[in-house]
């Protein structure tokens, strides 16, 4: 959903939307992610990048790579930005973020 939307940020300079997915063909198999950066206030796009994940990766690690880029751009363009919100459809690895789930899955736990 890209309509625009009112921001939670707080009057700071910037706000961030993150939005991430990744996906493997097989699970494992041919993985890739994806990420792009909104202004949260305006729905403009601020940054896209895509990654090869690898030719047999899970479905979860794709999804994380996904974060992963998404969180390395955040860093290395937007590292005065005040806020964030992060969107993906991953409900692991939100709830594991959220650190609602734990992360059992040793090879997860690096990432």
């Amino acid at each position: 959903d890209r309509s625009p939307r009112a921001s939670s940020c707080s009057g700071k300079a910037l706000c961030l939307r993150l939005c991430f997915d990744g996906g493997s063909r097989g699970n494992p198999g041919v993985a890739g992610a994806g990420a792009v950066l909104y202004d949260a206030d305006t729905d403009a796009t601020l940054w896209q990048g895509h990654r090869f994940v690898g030719r047999r990766a899970t479905n979860n690690v794709a999804e994380y790579e996904g974060l992963l880029l998404g969180l390395q751009a955040v860093v290395c363009h937007f590292a005065n930005s005040a806020q964030m919100t992060v969107q993906g459809d991953s409900h692991l690895v939100l709830n594991q973020m959220m650190r609602r789930w734990p992360v059992k899955a040793d090879h997860l736990k690096p990432l």
